[in-house]
């Protein structure tokens, strides 16, 4: 199958930037022909990149339109996915009409949570969402807000985690390195709003070490303790050790889509306690592969969490790329139950 992928700037989107390249390569690794389109911000009008990694300048979208309709007949593409609900969608949805190609959107989170009850983007994203040929989320209770919001049915694809490249390790040496003792709270990816980083001082309070591998927005860098240790930067090959330096992985997030950084730790071994928001109630069945607590139940939960053995069920239950790539496989070819995780 020929497929054209468009995903937002690689500045702006974090976690949706590294869920779709992970995506990318697990159907070329099963035979598909796929490009991947995003803008950069560095480029300058004209700049174009072109080939299986399709970068252009960032601009407005009636351009962005533009750039994927010149793909979509540069590779002949049959199927075109916006992955991300504002600017790739609208992209993708535009463009893939007009040619006749079968268009999906990917909703991954923040772009339903936040931008579509945005008054200056809400029309836009429900337009595209209305027009998309199929319309996929990553959890259950994303799909309930589009079949509620916008009147279709929309798939669930969720997240898959390489359990090769994140498995358990020993984290002594990193916890050596960076200071850390007693019983280790760590939050992973960069802390914003959304993130629940009141959870950190929470459990400072309560005698745990804090431990934050990722950026702190400005907004919330008064949220973090002083007790902290913050390593804002850490090369993608040292992960695995980070996480195995926590004794609990936490995700107190106030709404969310489904995190890396959860699949991960639960690949590793680690123990995860989350809010049951989003698509962490679709991977983390309570006291059984994992935790999941409200600001109330967070302390209590931390102490039923420290030292169980959930951990070794999180990486026999977490999600497969082999799985999520099957998912992906059926959705592009209009396949599969509406609702696989349900």
């Amino acid at each position: 199958m020929r497929i054209l992928f468009c995903t937002p700037d690689p500045a702006d989107a974090g976690g949706v930037f590294t869920s779709s390249t992970r995506i990318v390569g697990s159907l070329r690794a099963r035979g598909h022909e796929v490009v991947h389109l995003h803008p950069e911000s560095h480029r300058f009008p004209g700049d174009v990149a072109r080939g299986e990694h399709w970068r252009v300048p960032r601009c407005a979208l009636p351009e962005w339109s533009d750039h994927v309709e010149a793909a979509i007949r540069a590779v002949n593409a049959e199927v075109v996915v916006g992955f991300y609900g504002w600017g790739p969608a609208q992209a993708a949805v535009a463009a893939g009409s007009r040619l006749d190609a079968r268009t999906i959107v990917a909703l991954r989170g923040n772009d339903l949570d936040r931008d579509f009850l945005d008054p200056g983007r809400h029309a836009l994203i429900r337009w595209a969402v209305k027009r998309a040929d199929a319309v996929c989320t990553v959890s259950v209770e994303m799909a309930g807000k589009v079949e509620a919001w916008c009147l279709r049915e929309a798939r669930v694809v969720g997240n898959g985690v390489d359990r090769e490249r994140f498995q358990p390790v020993d984290g002594a040496a990193f916890r050596e390195r960076h200071g850390l003792s007693g019983r280790v709270y760590a939050m992973f990816g960069e802390l914003k709003p959304k993130r629940g980083v009141e959870a950190l001082a929470q459990v400072a309070a309560a005698g745990w070490t804090p431990l934050v591998v990722g950026r702190v927005r400005p907004s919330v860098s008064h949220l973090v303790p002083k007790e902290a240790v913050v390593v804002d930067w850490l090369d993608p090959e040292g992960l695995p050790e980070a996480y195995a330096a926590a004794d609990v992985v936490g995700q107190p997030s106030h709404h969310d889509g489904l995190p890396n950084v959860v699949l991960e730790a639960m690949a590793c071994g680690r123990v995860v306690v989350a809010s049951p928001v989003g698509g962490l109630p679709d991977v983390i069945e309570h006291g059984a592969n994992g935790f999941l607590a409200t600001p109330d139940t967070l302390l209590a939960t931390l102490e039923a969490a420290y030292g169980s053995d959930v951990g070794v069920r999180a990486r026999e239950t977490v999600p497969s790329v082999d799985r999520e790539a099957a998912r992906w496989e059926a959705l592009l070819a209009g396949d599969g139950d509406p609702h696989p995780l349900s």
